[in-house]
């Protein structure tokens, strides 16, 4: 018998092991804490296709982008996306809509790097909103925490509006009694890293 050439002995072994050269294993994580895995056959910006086993069964199934945990959502699509601009700038308002403010800073000055252009377009037209309104959504569960007596909760979310938030109307006045403390917030530790912030000179763009 003819022995195979190493081309054709690797095209032999990727089609007898399929799992070793194409399948790559992911855990996708819900908001409830639940867990899969399986393998990623599609991540769009609104779910994720995921193959997993259930039952003896290879089971196929599309699961909504709010029904999963942001970061591990996040984890999943920045290996689906490219690398320009526009794919690190999306990534950048679900962090910063999903309280990973750190994601939003990095993907924000890469976009910026990337695409200038792009980047000075979405400060003038888009930015100023998408401050506000993820403010504002803070300071709402701010509120509900109050209610609630989670008083802790409510300071840490005061405290990431006062960090990240300082110019929009969410962020109440500083006074001598507000806890600026970076300890309590959960993401970033200082006001020169608030999202969407050019971090080399901390200067909302």
């Amino acid at each position: 018998m003819k022995a195979l050439s190493v081309p054709h002995a690797l095209i032999l072994v990727c089609f007898l092991l399929p799992a070793v050269c194409f399948a790559q294993e992911a855990t996708l994580m819900f908001e409830n804490g639940e867990t899969l895995v399986g393998e990623v056959l599609e991540c769009t910006e609104n779910s994720v296709k995921f193959r997993y086993h259930s039952e003896g069964k290879d089971v196929v199934g599309t699961f909504k982008v709010e029904d999963l945990d942001p970061y591990s959502f996040y984890t999943i699509r920045k290996q689906h996306v490219g690398n320009d601009g526009t794919a690190h700038l999306n990534l950048a308002k679900f962090g910063l809509q999903h309280d990973m403010f750190l994601v939003a800073i990095f993907h924000y000055n890469e976009a910026k790097k990337l695409d200038p252009a792009m980047v000075e377009k979405f400060d003038k037209e888009e930015k100023p909103a998408l401050l506000e309104n993820t403010a504002a959504k803070i300071l709402a569960r701010a509120k509900k925490a109050v209610e609630r007596g989670k008083l802790l909760d409510a300071e840490s979310d005061t405290s990431v509006i006062l960090t990240h938030f300082p110019q929009t109307k969410a962020a109440p006045p500083i006074t001598a009694t507000t806890s600026t403390s970076p300890s309590s917030d959960r993401s970033a530790p200082s006001c020169s890293q608030a999202p969407l912030v050019d971090s080399n000179t901390g200067v909302d763009n």
